[in-house]
């Protein structure tokens, strides 16, 4: 964790990117927090302005063409495959497509803005053919805004932060120290409540099996 924290310490341009590129492809890591990290970071100096909105901005357009292009590539058989199924169910998948049809462009502006939404909406508009250029144009309108917003509170809430931490009288490192627990907890409790679902999806098959093979035998 030291070496980790080393890395994001001396890398922090980088860091953005990947953190932004890795929440896209899974790992519980929101991009709303990493948007909001700059900005504080931003308020602090701790990073200057230009070079941490170009990462950012370049890691949130990497993460989301690839998702899209995991949908363009293997269309329906991706949208189909049963790990895909769990996040993206069949009536759920079935209404995006409809939508999609009728509001295309506009739900990808709109709809890049809601956590969890947004990445099985890109592999729906990759899976239905839309064209990487029309995606990427209007997902840089999106991605834009959605930068600009976020980093914005987080950049506006460096003196409420402030203000807190002269409240409890906590130091720079006991904060880093706070902020880094949560940051483990909600990854572990992340990864804990996926594999318990995942767990009980797979006795529920089971289950489900055995019942079939019982009917099948007493026919």
């Amino acid at each position: 964790m030291t070496e980790l924290m080393s890395i994001v310490h001396h890398f922090p341009y980088a860091s953005f990117f990947l953190l932004l590129v890795l929440g896209s492809i899974g790992l519980p890591v929101p991009e709303e927090a990493t948007l909001l990290l700059c900005g504080y970071l931003i308020a602090q100096g701790s990073v200057e302005p230009v070079p941490a909105l170009l990462y950012l901005y370049a890691g949130l357009l990497a993460g989301d063409f690839m998702i899209y292009y995991a949908g363009r590539t293997f269309g329906r058989k991706l949208l189909c495959h049963v790990c895909v199924q769990r996040i993206l169910p069949e009536a759920t998948r079935l209404k995006m497509e409809s939508r999609f049809t009728k509001h295309g462009l506009l739900l990808i502006l709109f709809g890049r803005h809601i956590i969890g939404f947004r990445s099985k909406l890109f592999l729906v508009a990759g899976a239905m053919g839309l064209s990487p250029v029309k995606f990427m144009a209007i997902d840089a309108v999106a991605a834009f805004i959605s930068m600009c917003i976020v980093v914005s509170l987080g950049y506006t809430g460096n003196d409420l932060l402030n203000a807190a931490i002269q409240t409890l009288g906590w130091s720079a490192d006991r904060l880093s120290s706070v902020g880094i627990a949560v940051c483990l907890f909600a990854i572990t409790a992340a990864i804990a409540a996926r594999w318990i679902r995942l767990r009980r999806e797979s006795q529920c098959r089971t289950v489900s099996a055995e019942s079939d093979c019982r009917r099948a035998v007493a026919s």
